[in-house]
């Protein structure tokens, strides 16, 4: 982590790519700003601290509970997914399969996904969220 790449698009115009983290001081106070920005996913979820975020910022934000369905062939399949396609489950796989403990962890993701199942052929959880909608005032 913490690195960074240049590379040019097929302009020939350079880029950087790069990941930027508050413990990297080879890349100037971007890192420890976005640090300071940037808040954990599930955060996004609570209605307080989505209003915090947005206090005094101009921004005028309507927010409101929806809900959506993931639908997978099976539970065992959707767990499968998640460790191909999905970079937290990926890295954890990746991380604890070095140490024996990943089959362990997928045993318990298995189960806690079979607990959100609402039928008994295939994969069916509903999932609520948080839409936030923003307005600039002015």
């Amino acid at each position: 982590m913490g690195s960074q790449t240049r590379r040019s698009d097929r302009a020939g115009k350079p880029y950087a790519r790069g990941s930027l983290r508050a413990d990297n001081e080879d890349h100037g106070p971007v890192p420890s700003i976005a640090a300071r920005l940037a808040t954990p996913p599930p955060l996004w979820g609570s209605e307080s601290h989505v209003e915090e975020f947005f206090a005094g910022s101009g921004v005028e934000i309507d927010l409101r509970r929806e809900t959506f369905t993931l639908g997978f062939e099976s539970v065992e399949s959707w767990i499968r997914f998640l460790e191909t396609t999905y970079g937290p489950t990926m890295a954890a796989k990746q991380r604890l399969d070095s140490t024996g403990t990943w089959q362990d962890l997928r045993r318990e993701l298995v189960e806690l996904w079979k607990s959100f199942n609402e039928v008994r052929d295939g994969m069916r959880v509903s999932v609520e969220y948080l839409l936030v909608l923003g307005r600039k005032r002015g």
